[in-house]
């Protein structure tokens, strides 16, 4: 491990199986694992990490094949592995920077499916999980998972032909609404993003929606016996059926709440400051719950 430490954050590097990642700490109390979605950087939760920084000990990260976590050369890029590895991955940085006790995890959309994944392989690495509305392929009606497989080819398609600005455009399409794509457009987050390097971008689309199109095996009721870790979160606002629907079938199907959030599928974004304090109430209230 390597490390050096700016005003705003430690920034250190992990060694894992085939690759290095990037993490950064902020904060001091319980540690809150981060785990970032399809931007898959640090960056995208920087000022996120920042405001929860004042009850926890944040750690953001960049995920494999992302900016500054680079896999190992020669490593092979199999897309049906890769979920996985980014399980492995997060269990790798719990072990190593709470190895004493066990933590929490928050995720939103492709990263809730990591964290879904991690409370059902590595519990005892877990204090609490909270996923913001998770993409499942499996969880939609056979309608909308068609569309899903549909939509994602065309993703795919338009990524290898015209680039990453056609892809970007279909995926947001899908993901979230008019209203929050507006004001994600005009967030500083945004700006921030459009600065990180074109590999970051190329590997989203390149890969990782790759793998995103066969992952289509999950099954919730693996989840029931450790559901008293699990909190299911959904926007407030009106989400397309991709990013909406599966949290309303896991609340189903392992007969559990879901608490409502500030802002639609980027409220962490939009909303931060009203998200940041939901999810802090929130996390406190679990844990009082569990004493």
């Amino acid at each position: 491990m390597h490390s050096h430490r700016s005003a705003q954050a430690q920034q250190s590097y992990l060694d894992v199986s085939d690759a290095k990642l990037y993490y950064e700490v902020r904060g001091q109390g319980p540690l809150l694992l981060v785990i970032s979605g399809g931007n898959g950087t640090a960056a995208f939760f920087a000022s996120f990490a920042s405001l929860l920084s004042s009850q926890f000990q944040v750690v953001t990260y960049d995920r494999r094949g992302f900016w500054r976590s680079p896999l190992h050369e020669g490593t092979d890029l199999d897309a049906a592995r890769l979920l996985q590895a980014n399980v492995e991955d997060a269990a790798a940085l719990l072990r190593h920077l709470s190895p004493n006790a066990p933590a929490t995890v928050f995720g939103s959309s492709w990263a809730a499916n990591i964290a879904l994944n991690l409370l059902k392989t590595h519990p005892h690495l877990l204090r609490q999980v909270i996923v913001h509305e998770p993409v499942l392929g499996n969880l939609f009606t056979p309608e909308i998972t068609q569309r899903f497989r549909e939509d994602v080819d065309r993703i795919i398609a338009a990524f290898r032909t015209h680039g990453v600005p056609a892809a970007n455009a279909i995926l947001t399409s899908i993901t979230s609404s008019e209203r929050d794509r507006a004001l994600f457009v005009a967030s500083t987050v945004f700006q921030e993003l459009r600065s990180l390097p074109a590999s970051n971008q190329d590997w989203y689309f390149g890969v990782q929606m790759v793998e995103w199109r066969q992952f289509t095996t999950f099954a919730p009721e693996l989840l029931l016996v450790h559901r008293d870790k699990l909190m299911l979160t959904r926007g407030e606002e009106e989400s397309p059926d991709l990013t909406a629907q599966p949290t309303c079938v896991l609340s189903d199907r392992l007969q559990m709440p879901v608490v409502n959030m500030p802002g639609g599928h980027l409220g962490y974004i939009t909303h931060q400051p009203e998200f940041v304090t939901s999810l802090g109430k929130l996390l406190v209230h679990h844990e009082r719950a569990r004493l």
